[in-house]
């Protein structure tokens, strides 16, 4: 050091002092030492002392004039000059406990009177290099500490500055949030620290930034930003900027920042053209994945600077017409993209990392749910309550799925899809979701089973905490229902119904179900009905075995003739080859009242039935295979009237071509035969080949004459390809004939046949007929008459003799 110093002192006044001096190579933290702290206020030299730690200093200047007095009088009076100026390098300037230290670069270091003045460049404060770093104190006397930093740097280097200032934790948050931050940042911090209480101002930092190119992403909290561009300005915890570009999700914005300073939080407004789904990140997939297409949106963000009670960390609502967007729900929630449907969507996150949300669309839906957002959550959705049409639907219920309100149309199969989609392929897996659905209450106005439409139906289920139990109302079907958790065989859907009413439908949707989607059920009705016809006392029992699908017993009655039959669908994975089989047995009394009943016709009156048969074909259930079809088929009808009507009326028994008898037999005497033919029985086999069903023996026996059937109908195609063989009981005896009343249907046939024929009736012969065409119109030609054999043991049969 040098120096050189000039001292005044006289009776009347204060030493008057000149002193200069050069020192070079110091201490930084010695600087007090080349002070006149004597005369300074004390609080600023333990500052001093305290602040100003290590660097060195190359060299510096000290001067001093005038009276001695405080230094701050100097200025004041202009007394005086006192001026301390060095150079630094790599100083550590710890201006205020807890808050990073200043270190590091170069500059000037200057004291002026009452204050002073550091000037830098290269400084690093925390984790930023600091292009330039101006600190000063501008009265030791009020002193407060002021320091503007300016500096280029990453957005993430800058953001772990600020959140390492005690002012701004919410930063430091944020970034231990945030799973990227990037981009370059020019910015201008100020910090203002009071060190007197006489200071006019408050601790205090601002900052402004010119964001470049910058990336956020706090998946989180759904924030994915790219290309931000702007400039916003920071208050302590208060963040505001406008017009910033960017893109959310890929989508371009303009958001605008506003601080909430009373409810300590921040205002992120985002407006522009999004895909909607991307609004729906915090979602499971299940309420995210059928949402697609681009709207309008104006969507808000809100982030509290700490969480706390009733604070919430973040807040999210948005708000748009949905034109653009398609929702691909099922009904009564589906939404083509043209269409506009007002949506305002509102959530926040709560404690436990759950996030609790709101919607709204217009009169259509509302609903309410909690989502769990841990990453090992098994269920995401812990609760959901939907209010369709309705807003009072939405039950007070924190726990589980509920669904009530009124819809125009619900489909049951596209919602069984949407389960299958979204919560696995089986039973098994779909499982979690049932077990998760609490209570529905619907009112429908059109509801569709499969093919069936339930118009006016009322759907009611809750969960025991065991099955779904529940009931409907519709003109479809009404009575109870059980529902497991996962249909299995020794779990199945039960259901005991007072009526089904299914109705022919004009879809030309193919059904189609594969082995593995069929149900395990066991369905009771008292009454079923298909148009007009009508059955009762309905059992359905089905099991699925992987491979195989039973059905264990569909049967059914009218009047006293009961129908039971059974079957399975199997697939043989070895060959790649379905299977299906069918056994069908149906007996009773008066059959021609069921055939009336039913609709098929008034061919045949009375008849005690007694019908077995089995059929099958490679294919499945649903789809038969008519090249593949096999099938063997037995008849017993006994003591019944084949009635005198067109056989197209009667379909069940023109299969056997004997409907046509009466009618077609007697044509030009329909006057005369009124009632029909009486038989004593009907029977017959039947084989069962592609489209072909065969017959050698089905034979029609009656008090007048013997009717014997050969030959073939297509079942396909509906035609006939037959031999009737007819042959009379009566010999030739017109006074027997006439003996017999005119009442007597079967007197009256053999009269007629004894007009045919023009001469006697010999019951060695025997007529034969030609029996081709359609169903609805059967051709049966004549073909003439033949002895029978001399032969007892042939009596039965028929040769090509004289005609």
């Amino acid at each position: 050091i040098q120096a050189r110093m000039w001292l005044e002192k006289t009776p009347d006044s204060r030493p008057y002092l000149f002193i200069r001096s050069q020192y070079q190579d110091a201490d930084v933290s010695a600087v007090s030492r080349y002070l006149p702290v004597a005369i300074m206020p004390p609080g600023v030299v333990d500052w001093l002392d305290q602040s100003l730690l290590g660097g060195r200093i190359s060299q510096g200047d000290f001067v001093y004039h005038g009276r001695l007095k405080k230094p701050s009088l100097l200025q004041r009076e202009h007394a005086g000059l006192l001026h301390a100026a060095f150079t630094a390098k790599n100083p550590r300037i710890d201006y205020l406990a807890g808050w990073p230290t200043i270190g590091g670069g170069h500059g000037q270091v200057d004291f002026l009177n009452a204050g002073m003045s550091l000037n830098f460049h290269d400084s690093q404060l925390a984790q930023s290099r600091i292009d330039r770093l101006d600190l000063r104190i501008d009265d030791f006397h009020r002193a407060g500490i002021k320091i503007n930093a300016r500096t280029t740097s990453r957005a993430d280097i800058l953001l772990d500055t600020l959140g390492k200032l005690p002012l701004l934790k919410p930063a430091a948050f944020f970034q231990q949030q945030a799973k990227k931050i990037a981009g370059q940042v020019e910015s201008r911090v100020d910090i203002q620290i009071p060190l007197a209480d006489a200071f006019p101002g408050k601790l205090q930092v601002k900052a402004h930034a010119r964001l470049k190119q910058v990336a956020i992403s706090v998946p989180q909290w759904m924030i994915e930003l790219e290309q931000v561009n702007g400039e916003l300005d920071i208050d302590n915890e208060n963040v505001s900027a406008q017009a910033i570009s960017a893109l959310f999700y890929g989508d371009k914005i303009k958001l605008d920042i506003a601080p909430d300073a009373k409810a300590r939080r921040t205002r992120f407004d985002m407006t522009g053209q999004l895909h909607s789904q991307t609004l729906l990140t915090l979602a499971p997939d299940f309420l995210r994945q059928p949402v697609s297409g681009v709207s309008d949106w104006q969507a808000t963000l809100s982030l509290a600077h700490q969480p706390a009670p009733g604070n919430p960390l973040l807040r999210f609502s948005a708000q748009s017409a949905l034109q653009g967007t398609a929702l691909d729900f099922p009904q009564p929630l589906r939404k083509p993209s043209a269409q506009k449907q007002l949506m305002i969507f509102s959530g926040e996150l709560v404690p436990d990392d759950a996030f609790d949300f709101r919607l709204s669309m217009s009169d259509l839906l509302q609903a309410k749910g909690r989502i769990d957002l841990q990453a090992d959550a098994r269920q995401p959705l812990q609760f959901l309550t939907l209010g369709l049409q309705d807003k009072d639907a939405l039950a007070p219920i924190d726990k589980g799925v509920t669904l009530a309100g009124h819809a125009d149309e619900l489909v049951i199969g596209d919602w069984f899809e949407y389960i299958k989609r979204y919560f696995g392929e089986t039973d098994e897996q779909a499982d979690p979701f049932l077990k998760q659905l609490n209570s529905v209450d619907l009112q429908l106005d059109s509801l569709m089973i499969g093919k069936q439409q339930a118009k006016q139906a009322h759907i009611k289920l809750y969960n025991d905490g065991q099955v779904l139990k529940g009931s409907i109302d519709s003109t479809l079907a009404q009575g109870l229902f059980t529902l497991p958790y996962r249909m299995t065989v020794v779990s199945p859907l039960m259901a005991q119904l007072e009526y089904i009413r299914l109705r022919k439908t004009d879809s030309k949707q193919k059904f189609d179900p594969q082995i593995g989607d069929m149900p395990n059920l066991y369905i009771k009705s008292r009454k079923i009905s298909f148009e007009k016809m009508e059955v009762y006392d309905f059992v359905l029992s089905t099991r699925n075995e992987g491979d195989n699908f039973v059905i264990e017993q569909l049967d059914f009655s009218r009047d006293k003739v009961r129908l039971k039959s059974s079957g399975h669908w199997e697939y043989q994975a070895m060959g790649d080859e379905h299977v299906s089989v069918f056994n069908i047995a149906v007996k009773g009394p008066d059959f021609g009242k069921v055939v009336k009943g039913l609709g098929l016709g008034e061919s045949i009156q009375g008849g005690v039935v007694d019908f077995s048969g089995q059929i099958g074909w490679g294919g499945a259930l649903f789809n038969i295979n008519w090249p593949t079809l096999i099938g063997e088929v037995d008849l017993t009808l006994k003591n019944g009237y084949l009635k005198n009507v067109d056989p197209g009326a009667g379909r069940f028994v023109g299969l056997l071509s004997f409907s046509a008898l009466p009618k077609r037999l007697f044509l030009d005497f329909g006057d005369v035969v009124k009632e029909g033919m009486q038989f004593d029985s009907i029977k017959g086999g039947f084989s069962i080949n592609g489209e072909v069903m065969h017959t050698d023996n089905a034979s029609l026996d009656s008090v007048s004459a013997t009717v014997k059937i050969k030959g073939e109908t297509n079942l396909r195609r509906r035609t006939y390809n037959q031999t009737m063989i007819i042959t009379p009981k009566i010999g030739d005896t017109l006074p027997v004939l006439g003996a017999l009343t005119v009442s007597n249907a079967v007197g009256w046939g053999l009269l007629l046949l004894h007009k045919i024929f023009k001469k006697p009736i010999d019951k060695s012969v025997q007529i034969e007929y030609k029996v081709s065409g359609s169903w609805d119109d059967p051709k049966i030609e004549l073909v003439g008459e033949k002895k029978l054999k001399k032969s007892t043991d042939e009596a039965d049969e028929f040769y090509d003799g004289d005609r």
